[in-house]
């Protein structure tokens, strides 16, 4: 079994077509959970983000959707060996089809975002990996109805394709109010974290260093994520 050890849970990660990485630590670590109650994840995959956010926040809970079965049911899988497996719930649908009763204070995602790349022939990784813009609208739609007035959704982004993703965002009226820029290492900038509201504020910008020159992890990213695993950062 391929299992990735955090301090406080395992990550299962054998069916999957998004392994544990960078991203998904970035976002789990930057998101803001401490005033949240109840937070919705789109496209769980392993369900590491929804670990991360659990553990920071005894009081949250999270619905994780994820449309693939299997990979929903290895989400299952974690959630239940771990400590967070009350506060977490992972329900295998579409986002786009997904209807709640209830409004959520934190939406979450780790989206497809390899929107004008070629397809891969593995259609997990087509599906966890790619999306068409017109899905984006729709998928900004969804999340505008689903978050609360005061609420945030927090995204991980393609720093190239970020201008694209803001004006969809602002045409489902939800507008940018933080910018994480992302530095792979020094000058440059591959991914973007991005926190979006139903209400404009004053846009706050921020730049973290993932790796040093020489290609090790900065004490940033290691100061950043030593919360959540006690071993040699991830790859």
């Amino acid at each position: 079994m391929s299992l990735f050890q955090f301090k406080y849970f395992s990550i299962k990660q054998e069916v999957s077509a998004v392994k544990v990485g960078t991203d998904a630590m970035l976002l789990g670590a930057f998101v803001d959970v401490h005033d949240a109650s109840d937070c919705l994840e789109i496209g769980t995959g392993t369900g590491v983000i929804a670990l991360m956010l659990a553990q920071q926040n005894s009081g949250l809970q999270v619905l994780s959707l994820e449309i693939d079965k299997e990979t929903a049911e290895e989400a299952e899988f974690n959630v239940f060996n771990s400590p967070y497996s009350s506060q977490i719930q992972v329900q295998q649908i579409d986002f786009l089809v997904f209807k709640s009763r209830k409004s959520f204070d934190l939406i979450v995602s780790n989206p497809p975002y390899f929107e004008n790349s070629l397809f891969p022939e593995n259609p997990k990784l087509k599906i966890a990996k790619h999306i068409d813009s017109k899905v984006i609208q729709l998928w900004f739609d969804q999340m505008q109805h689903l978050l609360t007035l005061s609420g945030n959704c927090w995204m991980i982004l393609p720093y190239s394709s970020l201008s694209e993703w803001v004006t969809m965002a602002t045409k489902s009226n939800l507008f940018l109010n933080q910018e994480i820029k992302l530095f792979a290492k020094p000058n440059v900038v591959k991914r973007v974290i991005v926190c979006f509201s139903r209400v404009k504020k004053e846009l706050i910008r921020q730049e973290f260093l993932i790796r040093n020159e020489d290609g090790n992890f900065s004490p940033s990213y290691i100061e950043r994520t030593k919360e959540f695993h006690n071993r040699v950062p991830i790859r």
